[in-house]
């Protein structure tokens, strides 16, 4: 891939690896690395880039770029919800080198996975890679936001919710329920439920199964966990469950996912 201008890069990387070589208009050069599962924001102004591929090694990977106008654009109106480096992003005359380098979530993978796997035929094939680039991006962004100040929550509460959220991530197998959840952090289960809603925006139940599957990735992409080995290590008993509720989620099954990263 060749990049000649001032882009934004937005790199989601499932299996390693590349570099990209890139040149400044001053003649500055510098290297940027694509890793396993990584996910990376590049901007390098009146930049040419190249990518290398070592060959050999399989390289699966989804690049968007834009001019930094498309993401001011993007983000109009929330700027300050942003780090000061994709601020700067949006003034592209006074900025130089910006790299943010982060992890891929199991929703990224998903989407890229289905950006991988589309095989629609044109026109459709425009329209639905463009819709999931979007939603790619958006995922990436949210990622990127600076968490919201709570209102009306109390920091003790906030205290409590978050020592919730590892007691039920403490044993994967019998997590405790709302009730022993409630009495162990001394917060009644109404207050523990608008807690866990307010926090992480969503339900203890539904964090509780995030967690499992962002678990079960980093097992399967990282460990020598067989299929059934993972599952039961996540809390999983029943296999056909659990590749009902990995298909749902990541709209493929664990032995396809584990082949493609």
């Amino acid at each position: 891939m060749d990049i000649d201008g001032s882009y934004v890069s937005f790199g989601f990387t499932l299996s390693v690896q590349a570099v990209s070589n890139l040149k400044t208009e001053s003649g500055k050069k510098v290297e940027i690395y694509h890793t396993c599962q990584g996910t990376e924001v590049s901007f390098i102004p009146k930049t040419r880039a190249k990518s290398k591929i070592w060959a050999g090694i399989p390289f699966r990977s989804v690049c968007l770029t834009m001019p930094p106008s498309l993401l001011a654009f993007f983000i109009t109106g929330q700027e300050q919800s942003f780090p000061d480096s994709i601020q700067r992003i949006s003034g592209e005359e006074k900025c130089k080198h910006v790299q943010t380098i982060g992890t891929m979530t199991p929703e990224m993978n998903y989407i890229v996975l289905k950006i991988m796997e589309c095989s629609l035929p044109d026109p459709i094939r425009q329209i639905y890679l463009e819709a999931k680039a979007m939603e790619l991006l958006a995922c990436r962004l949210k990622l990127m936001m600076k968490p919201r100040p709570l209102s009306g929550i109390q920091p003790c509460d906030i205290k409590a919710v978050h020592q919730a959220a590892g007691l039920l991530t403490e044993n994967l197998s019998h997590p405790p329920d709302m009730e022993e959840l409630s009495r162990s952090v001394g917060l009644n289960r109404t207050k523990l439920k608008q807690g866990f809603k307010a926090v992480y925006g969503k339900s203890a139940f539904q964090y509780l199964k995030q967690f499992r599957f962002e678990r079960v990735a980093d097992l399967l992409t990282n460990g020598s966990m067989s299929v059934c080995e993972a599952a039961e290590a996540v809390g999983y008993n029943d296999i056909k469950h659990f590749y009902q509720n990995f298909r749902n989620h990541f709209g493929t099954t664990p032995g396809t996912f584990r082949k493609t990263i």
